[in-house]
């Protein structure tokens, strides 16, 4: 396997494994905050890969903390670049904000 260790503007630091073969990410590891403001170690796996529009394209991904399973994902279709109304960006008069003020502020 390859790794690359990837730093961010914000200093913020990722490392991702490629497939040596492939070279593929199969792996991204990096420190973030879990949903209690808590430092974690975050493990991400991408997985089943297949080819879209001439593109490899990951279908699975299981997200780990602290070795806890958090998350996993199954997509059953990628599409690129396909065509969007425009009223789909429309606010309606219900939505609510879209970042609310935080609580004490006004």
């Amino acid at each position: 396997c390859l790794e690359i260790e990837q730093t961010f503007a914000n200093g913020k630091k990722a490392t991702v494994y490629l497939d040596a073969k492939s070279y593929l990410p199969f792996m991204t590891k990096t420190k973030t905050k879990n949903q209690m403001g808590q430092d974690v170690n975050e493990e991400s796996y991408h997985l089943d890969y297949r080819k879209v529009d001439g593109v490899m394209t990951s279908f699975k991904a299981n997200v780990f903390h602290d070795g806890a399973e958090m998350f996993n994902v199954t997509l059953k279709e990628i599409k690129f670049n396909t065509k969007i109304d425009d009223s789909q960006f429309v606010l309606k008069d219900d939505a609510p904000p879209a970042s609310p003020e935080p609580a004490g502020k006004k």
